[in-house]
């Protein structure tokens, strides 16, 4: 993807790049076509542009040595339609409003802002008595009903999860990694 501009991001330099992702346009697609092309135009995490191409207009495109990449968009469909199955459900659910209380369900995720109201406890009842897990968030970062568990690793750390395992190594920086023949 394309690196933003250095220095301060404006509206100014956002429609700048939009511009730019036009004019890219305008020499690979045909000129009736392109009020179409344009999908959505990528602007404040990276520089890029989604677009309607037929294959020659996205082989141009990939030939400009301003393009780091261009590569086609994937429909991916569900790994299973049977998710009552899969989950151990009967087709008539209990309708008490406990059921699932009991469950946790975990989640990976390189930074989060506890603060935020998705985070927010408000309704839920107590933690399940046979979680396990610790909140060890740092300083000044608190679990609550919701945060149920939390592992935080030091910058230039990785966590590492397997089947049972959970630990958190050191990263080698590659030039620092051991020759292997």
């Amino acid at each position: 993807m394309g690196s933003l501009p250095q220095g301060d991001y404006s509206a100014h330099e956002s429609n700048k790049l939009q511009d730019q992702h036009i004019k890219m346009l305008q020499e690979v697609v045909d000129g009736s076509f392109l009020s179409h092309a344009l999908v959505r135009s990528y602007k404040r995490s990276f520089n890029g542009f989604a677009a309607s191409l037929t294959y020659q207009e996205q082989q141009r495109l990939d030939s400009f040595s301003e393009v780091v990449s261009v590569f086609p968009s994937r429909t991916l469909w569900p790994q299973t339609t049977r998710s009552w199955d899969y989950m151990g459900l009967k087709e008539n659910v209990n309708p008490n409003p406990n059921t699932g209380s009991d469950i946790v369900i975990g989640v990976l995720d390189s930074g989060i802002w506890p603060e935020s109201e998705s985070f927010s406890d408000k309704g839920f009842g107590p933690i399940p008595a046979k979680w396990k897990g610790v909140c060890n968030g740092g300083k000044n970062f608190p679990c609550n009903k919701k945060l149920v568990g939390l592992v935080s690793t030091p910058p230039g750390s990785l966590m590492v999860i397997l089947p049972g395992i959970l630990t958190v190594m050191e990263l080698i920086p590659p030039q620092q990694q051991p020759e292997t023949m």
